[in-house]
């Protein structure tokens, strides 16, 4: 079977990506993750989006498309592309462009039909162009996403090659994700990024909140600080996506509970006699916990 880039959701009537398809599942808007089909116009060909039902991070891979039953003519069929391959841009004879990352969420209506989450010629729209035409940008709302692409570029040694669009400002990879170990805070970019490293998980059942604390510092005039935030139950239970709450309920549960944290932001300084750095959260969509085993998944290759 034939590893796909993107397929058209039968469900939503669009032409998405894998990690689009693993939100939009855990938003509760796709149901069936074999209801998908090749994107190519003359091609029924089945597709599956394997793992996009499962919320552990210790899955062996990614959410990612297996096509099967292609037409003889569809060049997936033709080319029955290698998994491995570290050129999937080009896969489908569709030129892959800049990611684009929108730090607003459409209502629900236009998330699904009128705000195609792909850009270029689709089967939803009902056209017919040659394979040449077809130009797709992946458009994310959260950062999960980002961290999904983050891990694939890194492991290929590839974080500066790959780029994302935020608002006007245009990224690579490499420059986006900063890790919490040891940083100068005054040499910290002045615009949000996406901070992550190892964090204490500690719920305080009194205020129904939990205090994420990272392991490690940032350090300001000689002083080791480590950054923290707090997370809201009721902000948990209000958000769209089960993907969160399923994850925090599963690892608060140890003794000393630990996280990878990624959170797209700016550390802020505070002080009252003592020097405190913190996030701040009003928006799980620029949040993403993962269990420490993801630590494999971030080894390069």
């Amino acid at each position: 079977m034939a590893t796909l880039p993107f397929a058209y959701s039968n469900e939503i009537k669009d032409t998405i990506d894998a990690e689009q398809a693993y939100e939009l599942f855990w938003s509760g808007v796709i149901h069936n993750k074999s209801a998908f089909s090749c994107p190519e116009d003359k091609c029924d060909g089945n597709v599956t989006c394997i793992n996009i039902d499962k919320a552990e991070n210790d899955m062996l891979q990614h959410p990612h498309f297996r096509g099967y039953n292609h037409d003889a003519n569809c060049i997936h069929h033709q080319n029955n592309i290698k998994a491995n391959s570290k050129d999937k841009s080009n896969d489908s004879g569709r030129k892959s462009e800049l990611d684009e990352f929108f730090l607003t969420r459409p209502s629900a209506e236009e998330s699904v039909t009128s705000s195609s989450a792909i850009e270029g010629t689709t089967r939803s729209l009902g056209t017919k162009g040659t394979k040449s035409d077809k130009v797709y940008r992946a458009k994310y709302f959260t950062i999960r996403s980002l961290v999904s692409k983050f891990v694939e570029h890194r492991k290929n040694d590839e974080e500066r090659a790959h780029f994302v669009k935020i608002d006007n400002l245009e990224l690579s990879y490499k420059e986006l994700f900063i890790g919490i170990y040891n940083q100068d805070f005054d040499s910290l970019p002045k615009y949000n990024r996406i901070y992550w490293g190892v964090a204490f998980l500690d719920k305080v059942a009194s205020k129904k909140n939990y205090k994420i604390r990272f392991t490690e510092t940032f350090k300001l005039n000689g002083e080791e600080i480590r950054p923290s935030f707090l997370l809201y139950e009721d902000l948990i239970d209000s958000y769209h996506s089960r993907l969160i709450g399923t994850r925090i309920n599963q690892y608060s549960k140890g003794e000393f509970p630990r996280v990878i944290v990624f959170i797209y932001g700016k550390p802020l300084l505070k002080s009252d006699g003592k020097n405190y750095i913190n996030f701040r959260v009003e928006n799980l969509d620029m949040l993403d916990i993962r269990g420490l085993e993801f630590f494999e998944q971030l080894k390069r290759d």
